[in-house]
């Protein structure tokens, strides 16, 4: 019964794309994971010094991923110590800025969905935020790796 099925050829067809489709998706996944681990061990190695007025570190669990018309953000389970109240961290789309927009925006979301933390470094000073990012709660992101706990 399936064999009939099965032998058409648009059938085969579809299952070839999706077995490609998978492998891709596969291998992506895992070059990421080992990009993203070196990345990591890096920016760890890296002394931050928590009195630069520019760039600061924190590693987040990630509670939500959203796009807007002039921006890409993530939202954290908590803050950085540093700045109570600093939940969303922002990187401007379009543009320029489009290329990189879409890779921070594929690393958030693999984070998101993956349920693993995820390293942010930051630009401290809120004068620097991009569109749209209030100073009281959020940042502007230079940085973006998922690592493993």
């Amino acid at each position: 019964m399936y064999t009939k099925f099965l032998n058409r050829p648009a059938v085969r067809i579809v299952a070839l794309i999706s077995i490609f489709a998978l492998g891709f998706l596969t291998l992506m996944v895992i070059t990421q994971s080992h990009r993203s681990s070196a990345i990591a061990a890096q920016a760890e190695a890296v002394s931050y010094d928590p009195l630069s007025p520019t760039s600061w570190f924190l590693t987040c669990t990630v509670k939500e991923v959203a796009v807007t018309e002039n921006r890409i953000h993530v939202l954290c389970t908590t803050a950085p110590a540093s700045h109570p109240t600093v939940f969303y961290f922002v990187y401007p789309a379009g543009g320029t800025y489009s290329d990189l927009t879409n890779r921070y925006l594929a690393i958030m979301n693999t984070a998101f969905v993956m349920g693993k933390p995820l390293a942010i470094e930051y630009n401290n000073l809120g004068i620097f935020n991009p569109p749209s990012c209030d100073t009281s709660n959020c940042r502007g992101i230079s940085f973006l790796a998922v690592v493993n706990p």
